[in-house]
């Protein structure tokens, strides 16, 4: 009885602008009944594969008909619902591979870290965390992580950074001081 499964077969919109003179439609029961419906107007959902999800559709009780304003609207609101359709999928995909880089990161045994240009501290993982002495990422994100490294070595420290920030790599042994005083290589 559903008037979508002729809308999701179409390439772009089905309209019918009166189902009681529609012999497909005249002895539906959502037309011969409630909610007596008139007047349907549909544009199926397709993915960028070509794929049918569904379909967005506007019904009404009187018969109509949509103007080329309204035509072009409804299959624009159609690719805006796709839009955010795809977007939501994206997300989900997004936050998936942010939930295993996430693992894969505080698994590591070691302290890493990523710091933004000025030595802000934007990532650490729980070992680096732990190194700082710090109780979690809330304590010491989002602050310049250079304080902790100790004064004899921070100059050298932030000119490595800026070097990672041209694209060079390098390497360099330092201690750190601690949140709570500890001292560490």
């Amino acid at each position: 009885i559903s008037f979508c499964g002729y809308a999701i077969l179409e390439p772009e919109l089905f309209v019918v602008p009166d189902a009681e003179r529609d012999e497909r439609f005249a002895s539906n029961p959502l037309v011969t009944g409630d909610p007596h419906v008139r007047f349907y107007a549909g544009v199926p959902l397709r993915t960028a594969e070509g794929h049918a999800l569904g379909v967005l559709n506007v019904m009404d009780r009187v018969p109509r008909t949509l103007s080329a304003a309204q035509q072009d609207a409804l299959k624009a609101l159609g690719r805006q619902v796709m839009s955010l359709l795809q977007l939501r999928r994206q997300s989900f995909a997004l936050g998936e591979r942010e939930r295993l880089l996430q693992a894969i990161f505080d698994s590591e045994p070691e302290c890493v870290k990523l710091l933004s240009r000025d030595g802000t501290l934007r990532m650490m993982n729980r070992a680096g965390l732990e190194i700082i002495e710090a109780d979690s990422f809330e304590e010491v994100g989002h602050q310049c992580i250079y304080p902790v490294v100790a004064p004899e070595h921070r100059a050298e420290f932030e000119e490595l950074n800026k070097r990672v920030f041209r694209g060079e790599s390098g390497r360099m042994k330092y201690r750190i001081v601690g949140l709570k005083g500890a001292v560490r290589w």
